[in-house]
């Protein structure tokens, strides 16, 4: 038995932990001093316990083994989106300074500048400057129109509400039992089953990435396995091998069916453009490998009938998407991508960052998806080999195989069967008491269904 436990108490703060600036609902007003988020500390909960125990059931023929290991952990992560309000102002950064066109502006006073693109008239200077300190500022009570302003006021609140400390909740179980039985010295057999649950709920949300981009992963594993052993005589040799698993994994947005917003550099908001995605596979397994000693040659030859069935449903691009950028300072007036059209002197020309072109409702490009989201089909991949070691000499091992591969190829490809058959020849001389020598070549024969070869190799 073992356990691992980890609680707040023994964790440093997480240096992105900060509250946010503003709190759902609250109001960003211009006119007032910046708000800011102050240090707080995530919490932590986390539990990992194991087991392991093996005993005879009847002696010297039949044993059991188990296995279990839990994973039980209830943490926060942080998403510091908004830790302070001086976002939502025009930028005063050295390299895309916007205040300095707007200080520059205002020191024009009443001389009349091309503020807006044409056919706009021309304002005097400190009205463009007003003007555009309106237009670069996020907030409910600025902005060139009101829907602009409506613009403002929900990104606003996505920020106040997709930032902060979330919970990242984990359940995981995984467990194993597995039986052997010795009829005989010529016949064992065993069998082995393992599952696994895991839930996960809110890995992705963190960083730059909001609630609504995040997501919750639901998944089961099951597979049984069975083998049987079987000596014919000390020079003949079978073991026979069959398999299943199943498997269950989807991933859920926390909010479906969201338009998404990418905003670099400030946030990702809205679901995920590749969710939902539920997806169950199971696959089964035959496989047969039969050993011969004859004299000088160790033979063993063999097959395996895998067959892969594959079911997903994924909602790729079907939420949508609008992805944002930096965009020229122009598309909204000359005076921010050419200053010195607007006579402004000593300032250097500024770009529109992304939040302000989702203000403003320029995206740089907007994503969709239709269609069927349903994949589902049925693989088999069907193999058989043979090979012979000879001792050819005391000192030279000569080896010889064959293979044999078919399967269908991926996709909508599907019914278009590939197969591959590939010789191998190869020896192994001892030269010297420490020196070895081995070499080996390889022939391969592609086919597509009932074209020819597409490729040899050696």
């Amino acid at each position: 038995m073992y356990g691992f436990f980890r609680f707040t108490g023994l964790d440093a703060r997480n240096p992105f932990s900060f509250s946010q600036a503003l709190q759902p609902g609250q109001t960003f007003n211009p006119a007032a001093p910046d708000l800011q988020g102050v240090p707080v500390k995530d919490s932590l909960n986390r539990q990992q316990f194991g087991a392991t125990g093996g005993f005879p059931i009847k002696r010297d023929k039949t044993f059991l083994f188990l296995a279990f290991e839990g994973l039980r952990q209830s943490a926060q992560n942080a998403v510091p989106l908004l830790t302070n309000t001086n976002i939502f102002r025009p930028q005063n950064d050295p390299a895309n300074n916007q205040v300095a066109v707007l200080n520059a502006l205002t020191a024009r006073g009443a001389a009349l500048v091309q503020c807006l693109n044409p056919p706009q008239p021309m304002i005097p200077a400190a009205t463009c400057a007003g003007l555009l300190t309106s237009a670069l500022t996020i907030s409910p009570t600025t902005g060139l129109n009101a829907g602009v302003m409506a613009r403002n006021a929900f990104l606003i609140n996505q920020f106040e509400t997709n930032g902060g400390l979330f919970s990242f909740d984990t359940r995981e179980y995984q467990t194993s039992a597995r039986l052997d039985h010795r009829f005989s010295d010529k016949n064992q057999v065993f069998a082995l089953y393992t599952y696994t649950h895991d839930l996960e709920e809110g890995p992705d949300v963190q960083s730059l990435t909001g609630f609504t981009r995040g997501s919750s992963i639901k998944a089961y594993y099951s597979t049984l396995q069975g083998s049987w052993f079987h000596q014919f005589s000390p020079v003949t040799l079978n073991e026979a091998r069959a398999q299943f698993n199943y498997t269950s994994f989807n991933v859920i947005p926390n909010v479906p069916g969201q338009v998404g917003l990418d905003i670099p550099g400030f946030a990702n908001l809205g679901t995920n453009i590749f969710l939902p995605n539920f997806s169950i596979l199971r696959r089964y397994e035959l496989a047969d490998n039969f050993t011969m000693i004859r004299g000088h040659h160790t033979m063993k030859m063999g097959g395996a009938e895998l067959i892969r069935g594959n079911h997903t449903e994924s909602h790729t691009f079907f939420p949508g998407r609008f992805v944002f950028g930096n965009l020229s300072g122009g598309l909204l007036s000359p005076c921010l991508a050419s200053p010195a059209s607007c006579g402004l002197t000593g300032v250097s020309p500024v770009a529109l960052d992304s939040l302000q072109t989702v203000s403003l409702g320029l995206p740089q490009f907007y994503q969709q998806g239709f269609d069927n989201p349903i994949d589902a089909n049925t693989r088999p991949y069907t193999s058989f080999y043979w090979q012979d070691s000879w001792a050819a000499h005391h000192n030279l091992t000569v080896n010889f195989g064959i293979l044999l591969l078919v399967f269908p190829l991926p996709g909508i490809r599907s019914r278009i069967i590939r197969q591959s058959f590939v010789v191998v020849m190869g020896f192994s001389t001892h030269l010297f008491t420490t020196t070895f020598l081995t070499l080996c070549a390889r022939w391969e024969s592609k086919t597509v269904s009932d074209r020819l070869p597409r490729s040899l190799s050696v």
